[in-house]
């Protein structure tokens, strides 16, 4: 199956400004797209009002981790009308990497919005504490602060 968003062609600006709106519609007090030293959009950071207070959020986009992904499955031939240059290009993989989390929020807020799942479930992992997202803390000491799981049917 060929990645989602491969072939698009949509700018990351129109994709970023999209998630801003988004955003904006899901009550969002603050937003902020995140840029790199060149002025490129490379995250998307926003607070709002969950059942235990205001939040802050950090949502990553690994442009890079694209690439890799988009080179490997054009190697594969899982591509279809792409070409060897735009599957290597750090641009395209941009847009994919900005499209595919775009695609990805609309599925969250959807979630909360028809109540199978609270904003604090879907957005855990990247909810700012210090600075740092709850993933980054709980990696960092290698998922010692959680209990092993068992195994299935024991």
């Amino acid at each position: 199956m060929p990645l989602l968003n491969y072939s698009t062609t949509v700018p990351v600006a129109k994709t970023s400004l999209e998630m801003v709106k988004l955003l904006g519609q899901a009550k969002a007090k603050t937003i902020q797209l995140e840029n790199d030293h060149l002025g490129n959009p490379v995250g998307v950071a926003f607070e709002i009002h969950t059942a235990h207070g205001p939040r802050q959020f950090q949502l990553p986009i690994r442009p890079g981790a694209v690439g890799k992904a988009l080179w490997r499955a054009y190697g594969r031939g899982d591509l279809p009308g792409i070409s060897a240059a735009k599957a290597g290009d750090p641009e395209h993989a941009r847009r994919v990497a900005w499209r595919q989390n775009l695609d990805w929020l609309r599925v969250q807020l959807a979630l909360i919005e028809s109540e199978q799942v609270t904003l604090e479930q879907i957005f855990l992992p990247y909810m700012l504490v210090d600075g740092r997202t709850v993933y980054q803390m709980i990696e960092t000491q290698q998922f010692k602060m959680l209990p092993a799981s068992q195994e299935v049917g024991a």
